[in-house]
């Protein structure tokens, strides 16, 4: 290997190797942050009024995570009497949310694959309000238990 080659890789080695322990900090952060998330949505088998697993969604937070980022089966679902809880266990894109459920609007969508897409709006804290869209199988539970509370538990 030729020296001026040597040096190049010399220089680029530190910035890359920072660079991938950045990233890795980064997905460990997400995780966990997801991992707290689901926590704070075990409740007690009463407190629960909808649940659903294995929940695809997308979130429209921009253009690239509403088209590019999207979490297929990887996500749950959870409306307890006071909150809305989205969890998704793989840390990319913006889909971990935990929201008041009053604030919660839900709009059911087109029909694919056995599975209804519904449109989920509500405050994300600090004013704003964030819109994710997730793909159910039981879409009309999921709406009863935002609505007015009365739900039936989907696996």
């Amino acid at each position: 290997m030729e020296p001026q080659t040597r040096q190049i890789l010399v220089f680029l080695a530190g910035p890359l190797t920072w660079l991938i322990i950045a990233v890795a900090v980064y997905l460990v952060w997400r995780a966990n942050r997801a991992r707290s998330a689901a926590r704070a949505g075990q409740k007690g088998a009463g407190d629960v009024l909808f649940h659903e697993g294995f929940v695809s969604g997308t979130s429209h937070k921009n253009a690239f995570t509403r088209y590019f980022v999207v979490s297929r089966n990887t996500a749950s679902v959870t409306v307890t009497p006071s909150e809305l809880i989205i969890a998704s266990a793989i840390p990319i894109g913006d889909l971990n949310h935990c929201a008041p459920r009053a604030t919660a609007r839900a709009t059911v969508g087109r029909s694919a694959f056995g599975r209804t897409a519904v449109s989920v709006e509500f405050d994300a804290g600090g004013g704003g309000r964030r819109v994710v869209e997730l793909a159910l199988r039981d879409p009309e539970g999921f709406v009863a238990a935002l609505s007015d509370g009365r739900s039936r538990a989907a696996g």
